[in-house]
Formats: structure tokens, C-alpha cells, sequence
């Protein structure tokens, strides 16, 4: 029980500064609209990875993050947040190809 309560506090802590260190990092404007997406976008998420490690476990959880975290996340970044006609994630193209 222990071990489950700080499995997903931890995923709590690193989902919130993931989402809102991207968005950062991709220029999104923090205004109350954006900041209440983002949010609610980390409830949800936590709600899904809540669901899969009780039936899953530790280790299905583990294995499902990828598809319940990142593949929504891009999606909200591109769909969602992207301002004007460039989405999002064509913004920062030029700091990938800079440190590389």
C-alpha cells in the first residue's frame, strides 16, 4: 500500500513538471485558460495511470506510460495549445537541431 501511494505521488510531482516544463520549453503562454487545460490534462492523466495500477499493477503501469502519457500529451501540445497556424512542437525544432 505504501509502495502504491508513493508510486503515484511521485508520478504526481514528475507528470505536473513535465507537462508544464514542455509547455515552457514550447512557448505556450501561461494565461488562467492554459494553466486550467493543463491541469485538468494532469488530472485526467493521473485518473488513467490511477486506473492501470490497480489493475495492472506496478509493472503494467510501467509498461503502459508511454502510450497514457506521452501520446496524449503530444496531441494536446499540436491540437490544442498550438497558437496561430504552427503547431507547437514546430517551434522548438530549431533548439533540437542547435544541441545536436
Amino acid at each position: 500500500m505504501l509502495e502504491f501511494f508513493m508510486g503515484m505521488l511521485t508520478n504526481t510531482a514528475l507528470l505536473l513538471f513535465g507537462i508544464f516544463a514542455s509547455a515552457a520549453i514550447l512557448g505556450i503562454s501561461f494565461t488562467k485558460r492554459n494553466i486550467g487545460v493543463l491541469l485538468l490534462f494532469c488530472l485526467v492523466i493521473n485518473a488513467v495511470q490511477f486506473y492501470f495500477y490497480s489493475i495492472l499493477g506496478l509493472r503494467g503501469a510501467q509498461w503502459m506510460y508511454p502510450i497514457m502519457t506521452h501520446v496524449p500529451s503530444v496531441l494536446l501540445f499540436t491540437l490544442h495549445l498550438s497558437e496561430g497556424y504552427t503547431p507547437a512542437f514546430l517551434r522548438c525544432s530549431p533548439l533540437i537541431f542547435a544541441v545536436s
